[in-house]
C-alpha cells in the first residue's frame, strides 16, 4: 500500500514537471506574436522597458529550461537527430523544440524516473524486484517523449486529412473562375 501511494506520488511529480515544461515552451510562441503585435501598437520604449515587461517565466525560466535541454540533447546520440527533426516537423514542430531540446528531454525524463524510482524502490523492495522496477521506469522515460510526438504527428494528420475536402473545394472554384475569366466562350 505505501509503495503505490510512493509510485502515485512520484508519477503526479513527474506529470506535474513535464506540464511545467510544456507550459513553458507553449508560452514562448504566444510571446512572440503578443510581441509582434505590440511593437505595431504601443509608443517606442528602451529595450530595458520591454525586457522588463515580459514575465519572468519568459525571461529567465524558459531561456534556462531550453539551455539545459540543448546541453542533455548534445549528450544523447545524434545518429537520429535527422528523423527526430522530421518528426517534429510532421508534428507542427509542438512548442518551437529542437531536436537538441527534444533529445534533452528524453534524456532528462529518463535519468529522473531512473533516480526517483531507485529511491523508491530501493528503499522498499528487495533488490531485484527494485533493479527491474527501475530498468522499466527508466526505459519508459525515454520512449514517453516519442510516444507523446508521434500522437501529435498522428494528430496533424488527422486534422490535414478533415481539412483536404475543403481546400479540394476551394481550388476547383478558383479554378473555374480563372478558366471562365480566360475563356468566356468556353461553357
Amino acid at each position: 500500500m505505501e509503495l503505490a501511494l510512493v509510485l502515485i506520488g512520484s508519477v503526479v511529480l513527474f506529470l506535474v514537471a513535464g506540464g511545467m515544461i510544456v507550459y513553458a515552451l507553449r508560452s514562448q510562441r504566444t510571446a512572440v506574436i503578443d510581441d509582434r503585435l505590440s511593437r505595431f501598437t504601443e509608443a517606442s520604449m528602451s529595450l530595458e522597458e520591454i525586457e522588463l515587461q515580459r514575465p519572468f517565466h519568459e525571461r529567465v525560466i524558459v531561456p534556462v529550461v531550453q539551455g539545459v535541454l540543448d546541453l542533455l540533447g548534445k549528450l544523447s546520440p545524434q545518429r537520429g537527430a535527422e528523423k527526430v527533426r522530421q518528426n517534429l516537423q510532421l508534428a507542427g514542430n509542438p512548442g518551437g523544440l529542437t531536436p537538441a531540446m527534444f533529445s534533452g528531454i528524453r534524456l532528462a525524463l529518463a535519468v529522473g524516473l531512473c533516480l526517483l524510482s531507485a529511491v523508491v524502490t530501493f528503499s522498499t523492495m528487495a533488490q531485484g524486484q527494485a533493479l527491474m522496477y527501475t530498468g522499466v521506469l527508466t526505459i519508459l522515460g525515454y520512449l514517453l517523449p516519442s510516444m507523446w510526438l508521434g500522437q501529435q504527428i498522428s494528430r496533424r494528420k488527422k486534422n490535414m486529412l478533415k481539412a483536404l475536402p475543403d481546400a479540394s473545394t476551394c481550388l476547383l472554384s478558383a479554378w473555374k473562375r480563372v478558366s471562365a475569366s480566360m475563356w468566356p466562350c468556353s461553357v
